[in-house]
C-alpha cells in the first residue's frame, strides 16, 4: 500500500518537476541571449 500511494505521489509531482526545469531553462536562455 505505502508503495503504490509513493509511485502515485512521483506521478503527480513528476509533471510540475518538468515544468519547473522547462522554466528554469526559459529563463536562463533568456537571460543568455540578453547578455
Amino acid at each position: 500500500m505505502g508503495k503504490i500511494s509513493s509511485v502515485l505521489l512521483s506521478l503527480c509531482s513528476l509533471p510540475y518537476l518538468c515544468f519547473r526545469i522547462y522554466i528554469h531553462a526559459i529563463y536562463f536562455h533568456i537571460c543568455t541571449f540578453l547578455e
